[in-house]
């Protein structure tokens, strides 16, 4: 392995990592404040959630 393909592997894992934190913490978060769980905010999580996971694959795949 080369130093590009060590960084592009770790930024992988890295974001995919924060994909799965952000699915338990955003409505933990919520849950904790007491903020209403609207349509909204829900959709706004998985968006957030899908596209760091999508983003996370598509570099390692790139990698290979």
């Amino acid at each position: 392995m080369n130093g590009k393909q060590t960084v592009a592997q770790m930024l992988g894992e890295f974001v995919r990592e924060a994909a799965v934190l952000v699915a338990v913490f955003a409505p933990l978060d919520m849950a904790i404040q007491k903020t209403p769980f609207t349509v909204l905010s829900v959709i706004a999580s998985l968006a957030s959630v899908g596209f760091l996971l999508v983003l996370g694959i598509l570099i390692e795949v790139a990698r290979k």
